[in-house]
């Protein structure tokens, strides 16, 4: 079945995360190797574990206030909701200061192009919700950090094109992100997004 569990960020920012799982176990505040960039603390996920499958989620500063660089403050409250400041970096105006991150570990016995995945990433700043769909794994190429479970801090592998990123899932169990909502929001789109608004988000 379908079980959906609640992480709140930023400024008032809500995130869900959605997993397809019969008996999950959702805890807070876990440790998960963050394996993409340099620099990222381990903590404070948010986790679904069901059949060797383990899905995590956060919120984090991505632009301080004293230089507008990327701190390990991710604000949780340890039940899945993670609050943040409203704003934007005078570096980005269209940015939010927050990120939202993610992880897919999809077990030792399985590869990440062996199952199927939805990220909905909600739109709405009001207790609606307005949700953008996707699929972050199963496409032709993305910018993912991979690994696998012996994979070291900040040592995930990043595809250069697409051949190179279906080989990467095809042998790799782990993937993971950090996404700022306004990288979903141009011209084009219909999801639209302010950074200046105090807003619950859900992921």
């Amino acid at each position: 079945m379908k079980k959906r569990f609640s992480l709140g960020l930023a400024a008032f920012v809500g995130l869900v995360l959605v997993a397809s799982t019969a008996q999950a176990s959702i805890t807070f505040d876990q440790n998960i190797t963050a394996i993409y960039g340099s620099g990222n603390a381990d903590t404070n996920w948010t986790t679904d574990t069901n059949g060797g499958v383990t899905l995590g989620l956060r919120a984090k500063v991505r632009y301080d206030v004293v230089n507008n660089l990327p701190d390990n403050v991710f604000n949780s409250l340890g039940n899945g909701t993670y609050v943040h400041a409203a704003g934007s970096p005078p570096s980005n105006p269209d940015r939010a200061r927050w990120n939202f991150e993610w992880s897919i570990n999809s077990g030792s016995s399985r590869n990440l192009n062996q199952l199927t995945y939805k990220l909905e990433i909600d739109f709405n700043p009001g207790w609606g919700t307005t949700y953008l769909a996707f699929d972050p794994i199963t496409q032709t190429f993305a910018d993912h950090s991979i690994g696998n479970n012996a994979t070291l801090n900040g040592q995930g592998v990043e595809a250069a094109n697409s051949p190179a990123y279906l080989a990467l899932i095809n042998s790799n169990n782990i993937a993971q992100n950090s996404w700022n909502m306004a990288f979903f929001d141009f011209p084009a789109s219909p999801y639209l997004f302010n950074p200046a608004v105090n807003a619950r988000y859900s992921f």
